[in-house]
Formats: C-alpha cells, sequence, structure tokens
C-alpha cells in the first residue's frame, strides 16, 4: 500500500472534521500543512523515507532539503475555528509524521488543557515568580530546555494575546537555547530565530480581547 502523504491525510481530516467547508479554516490548514508536505516530497523523491522513521532522521531531512521555517499568525474571535482547524487537522497530521515533536502550548491552564498541551510558564521552565527574560541561561537548564525542545519541529502558541508581557518573549528565547543546545539551530540569537526556527511555529489568539485582571486587583 502507498502510503497517506501529509496532504492527504490533512485533506482527509479536513473533510471528516468539517473543518474543509470554512474557507479560512481551509487555507490556514493547508498554509500549515505546507512545509511538512515539502519535506515529504523531498524525501520521497530523494529515496530517503527510510530515514523518516527516527526523530534524528527527520531532522537531519528537513536540514537537508531546505525548506524554510513557516511562521503563521492565526488571529479570530472565540468560536472563529482557529483552534478547531488546527486541534482536529493541523496537529494530528504533524503528530502522524512527526511523533514526538510537536510542542503546543496556551498562555492559561483552560486554554492549554483544550489543546493538550502545556502552559507557557512550565514549558518555559519558569517558576511562580520568575524573572521574564531574553538572557543566556545557566547549563543546568540550557540541559533542560534540550530535552523540552531541542527535537521541537512544530510550536503552536495558544491565545497569545492573554499572555503577561514578557512571558512571549521569554518562552521564544528558551525555546531558542534549548534548540541551540541540541545544535538544531545556528548560533544567531534568540530574537533572530523565534523559537529556534522551527518548521512550522503558529501564534493564534484574539489579540482584540482584554487580558484577564488578576484575582483582588481593578484596573481601569
Amino acid at each position: 500500500l502507498v502510503p497517506e502523504t501529509p496532504a492527504q491525510m490533512a485533506r482527509r481530516l479536513a473533510c471528516e472534521s468539517g473543518a474543509a467547508w470554512d474557507q479560512q479554516q481551509y487555507n490556514m490548514i493547508v498554509l500549515c500543512i505546507s512545509p511538512l508536505q515539502q519535506v515529504w516530497d523531498f524525501a520521497t523523491q530523494a529515496n530517503r523515507l527510510g530515514e523518516w522513521d527516527l526523530p534524528e532522521g527527520r531532522l537531519t531531512l528537513i536540514r537537508d532539503s531546505g525548506v524554510s521555517p513557516m511562521r503563521i499568525f492565526g488571529h479570530g474571535a472565540g468560536g472563529s475555528g482557529k483552534t478547531f482547524c488546527l486541534t482536529q487537522v493541523v496537529l494530528p497530521t504533524y503528530d502522524w509524521f512527526m511523533p514526538g515533536q510537536c510542542r503546543r502550548q496556551a498562555s492559561q491552564n483552560a486554554a492549554a488543557r483544550l489543546i493538550e498541551g502545556e502552559t507557557m510558564h512550565a514549558r518555559a521552565g519558569l517558576t511562580k515568580n520568575a524573572k521574564f527574560t531574553l538572557e543566556e541561561p545557566s547549563r543546568k537548564l540550557k540541559d533542560k530546555l534540550k530535552n523540552a525542545w531541542g527535537q521541537a519541529v512544530l510550536v503552536y502558541n495558544d491565545e497569545v494575546g492573554a499572555a503577561a508581557p514578557g512571558l512571549y518573549g521569554t518562552l521564544s528565547s528558551r525555546a531558542y537555547w534549548g534548540k541551540r543546545a541540541a545544535g538544531q539551530v545556528e548560533d544567531v540569537g534568540p530574537q533572530k530565530a523565534p523559537f529556534g526556527d522551527p518548521l512550522l511555529h503558529v501564534d493564534a489568539g484574539d489579540f482584540a480581547q482584554l487580558r484577564p485582571v488578576p484575582r483582588g486587583r481593578s484596573e481601569e
């Protein structure tokens, strides 16, 4: 049997979930799957699909294919379908073709559970009162970040607009240092390689929504 390609799987899932019938959702799906399909096409044409079985082999194929990292900004009000098409189509496709190499996180616990991910604080290795910073972390922390981010191919940040100021930048920096420790990104600094330049980087949220007000405080 000929294996299903990333594009074929995404198309099937889009039809089964109903995301295919919403033009904006379908367009987002096509954009997200495009870099993965390009790497698959490269591996097929080069007779190197055998390397796809291991994470290291997939990372090598991504590097050798020369496919540029894709960054996508998804903005929409609640109920617009941005999270739906990602959780029902894009993430399952990447999870199937890049198992163990997808990192999904959100600014709030509820949103993180919805996408079966972690909070941004946890993924960045931050304690409750830790300072947000872009500084290079300690060697001990780098080892932890290497395990957390070193093989990341997809990075999906949900509810970005609700994140505390500085949290997003710290998360991006920590991802960069993790991938840098794993030798998966050039030594260009976190500002020039957000999240370590994964194959796909998606930020989603309602950027017209106000951030939650902490309990016990009032803001004008």
